[in-house]
């Protein structure tokens, strides 16, 4: 009897978990538009398999680390390099910033958005709920899109890091 209800409990954690991890999902309608919910029973369900979960994450953005400030009138021309790395690395240091900023303040514009529609009961109350999703959803793509542009950018950064360390000699 006990192995009964431990396998029963294993087996409901096991299914519900999984389900419970994701705070709203991604899919894409037929029109071709990207929409968002935090109800899996709203997505279509030919599009549940393809529907992307995301998690709600309220991390904070990692300290920004201040380099000290090399003197730029020397000729050295590893330090050239390094200094155009340095440079290039704070403006995506700074990018990074500006997006964890604008991901929290998605975040707390959802929170609102929630606690919005459990609010609309009229008609128009919720027509009006309905409209800031769509451009809420809109928001969440450009934000993603300028996500991916970054991830390039430092990958991009570190490729060319790394080929800028094998190229120079190695000072001990």
């Amino acid at each position: 009897m006990k192995m009964r209800f431990c396998l029963l409990v294993w087996l409901f954690l096991a299914i519900a978990l999984p389900h419970a991890e994701a705070d709203f999902y991604r899919y894409v309608d037929e029109h071709g538009n990207v929409l968002y919910t935090d109800d899996l029973s709203k997505v279509p369900v030919e599009q549940r398999d393809k529907a992307r979960s995301y998690e709600d994450s309220q991390s904070p953005a990692p300290p920004a680390v201040k380099e000290p400030k090399t003197d730029e009138s020397q000729n050295d021309t590893s330090r050239a390099v390094g200094g155009s790395f340095e440079n290039e690395r704070q403006s995506i240091q700074a990018r990074e910033k500006a997006l964890n900023d604008e991901y929290n303040s998605l975040m707390k514009e959802r929170n609102a958005l929630d606690q919005e529609k459990q609010d609309a009961v009229t008609p128009d109350q919720i027509k009006a709920y309905n409209q800031k999703i769509v451009e809420f959803n809109a928001r969440i793509q450009a934000y993603e899109e300028k996500r991916a542009v970054y991830a390039d950018q430092v990958a991009a950064f570190n490729d060319k890091l790394k080929s800028g360390q094998q190229e120079s000699p190695q000072n001990p």
